[in-house]
């Protein structure tokens, strides 16, 4: 699709047209498009590997995939399970630290597959469990103690 943009010449009379390129963002996929997502995706192509593919945006394309409803999830390996464990970082309070870099060294998984990899560490009890903060961590450290959380100072 292409919009035009007429523009005044030194002469007054002359008038020139200038094509402009539609801005891609809003672009609607074509059948056709679809048809190359799905096909990619099959033979294990990444969403920026898709979208360098069809000139579009690595968000662009995962929106699209989840619209259309194509989702392939790799399963997380004993090799790569076993670096998260052993390189994650976490500061006092349990959270962690190094998410960017974690994401950064799995190619498979984006940043909320590991975030969600840690959720389920944690709830099997590999990683240890965020620490409550504020009101709620003193009423956790209360409980622990064997205190109630009604008792005064």
């Amino acid at each position: 699709m292409r919009r035009r943009k007429w523009r005044r010449k030194t002469d007054i009379e002359a008038i020139e047209t200038i094509v402009l390129d539609c801005d891609i963002a809003h672009k609607k996929f074509t059948n056709h498009e679809d048809k190359i997502i799905r096909n990619m995706v099959r033979q294990g192509a990444t969403n920026k590997e898709i979208a360098a593919e069809l000139n579009r945006t690595e968000s662009s394309i995962r929106s699209h995939r989840d619209y259309i409803n194509i989702r392939k999830t790799s399963p997380w390996t004993y090799e790569e399970t076993a670096y998260l464990i052993e390189n994650i970082r976490m500061n006092r309070d349990g959270v962690t630290e190094n998410i960017n870099q974690l994401t950064n060294h799995f190619e498979n998984h984006d940043t909320n597959a590991v975030y969600h990899k840690i959720a389920q560490l944690r709830k099997i009890g590999t990683i240890q469990k965020t620490i409550k903060t504020g009101a709620l961590k003193d009423n956790y450290f209360r409980k622990s103690m064997g205190e109630s959380s009604n008792a005064k100072n």
